[in-house]
């Protein structure tokens, strides 16, 4: 099972492989449900086979009355857990069944919560794809409305300018709470989807992952503003008038790619990254799945149109 394209939105759907880059988790959460299911029911089974010593468990596994894979399932981890003398001597027959029971049941809660773990990061690929193609249909719209100039990489007769500590602070809080609110709500968003038409239970918030999320888009937001911030500052002067990019020096020329609109998805998709990297490291799910809907969630996040191109547009204030 790789990625569905049929689920993606059709303005990003050339884009999806290269994005995910193969690292679309492959399992079926339903299949690894099933073996938890399957697990669960030989539990059942052996609540149900309580025994004053072993032998008359031995005697039905003997028998015909009993037949079918659980059986077999049974009967390999009844030997198993048989053959440790120094975890099973000298314990009852049901003791033996408790076990085994215990055991049963701790491999299924474990193999469930990976099933719901494993659908959750394949639809949150495919809600930060959603997302994607939203910001690009909202790009589209305003091209549409305003004509195609904004597609180029430098926007000519505008002004750009050094940004002052007090205007990185407001970009930093504004950017902060932005990239939090895209990281939170798509967590948020997917676990309750899950819970209507997935697999995770009803009611069942994961609340550290959700945390992660919201404190991961927080960090994005800071390296995101920190990134324009430390763009701008390296201007060749303090103001810099685009009347050609024959005219611009090498910095500048950097500055005016950062501040593009390709320039600011790359931005926020190697923000998105960077900001996801310790809260992924901390909750043991730094991998390149997890990584891939950050790096596409920051794109979404930082594709916008250019400042210098907006209608209206005031350069930020020099220092």
């Amino acid at each position: 099972m790789g990625l569905d394209l049929s689920l993606v939105p059709d303005v990003v759907k050339p884009m999806a492989l290269p994005l995910t880059g193969g690292a679309f988790p492959d399992a079926d959460a339903y299949d690894i449900i099933a073996q938890a299911s399957t697990l669960e029911d030989l539990a059942d089974q052996l609540a149900r086979l309580r025994a004053d010593d072993a032998g008359a468990v031995a005697g039905m596994l003997r028998g015909q009355e009993w037949q079918g894979p659980a059986k077999e399932a049974f009967e390999q981890v009844f030997a198993a857990l048989g053959g440790q003398p120094d975890t099973t001597r000298g314990q009852s027959a049901e003791a033996l069944l408790d076990l085994l029971e215990q055991a049963l049941r701790n491999e299924a809660a474990a193999l469930r919560e990976h099933g719901v773990r494993m659908q959750h990061t394949q639809w949150m690929i495919y809600a930060s794809l959603a997302l994607l193609g939203a910001a690009i249909v909202r790009l589209l719209v305003w091209m549409w409305v305003n004509g195609p100039a904004v597609l180029r990489l430098i926007q000519h007769n505008t002004l750009l300018t050094r940004a002052r500590i007090q205007t990185i602070k407001q970009l930093m809080l504004r950017n902060m709470l932005l990239f939090a609110g895209i990281g939170g709500g798509l967590d948020l968003g997917v676990q309750g989807a899950q819970q209507l038409w997935g697999a995770r239970e009803a009611g069942d918030f994961d609340l550290a992952s959700l945390a992660v999320s919201t404190g991961s888009g927080a960090l994005t937001g800071a390296l995101f503003a920190g990134a324009n911030a430390g763009l701008s500052r390296l201007l060749s002067r303090d103001m810099v008038y685009l009347a050609s990019e024959a005219e611009l020096a090498v910095r500048d020329r950097l500055v005016a790619y950062g501040q593009s609109i390709y320039g600011q998805a790359l931005l926020g998709g190697l923000a998105g990254t960077g900001g996801a990297v310790p809260g992924l490291a901390l909750s043991g799910q730094l991998d390149p799945a997890h990584l891939t809907y950050t790096f596409i969630a920051g794109v979404a996040g930082g594709l916008d149109v250019p400042a210098a191109a907006r209608v209206g547009y005031t350069p930020l204030p020099s220092p």
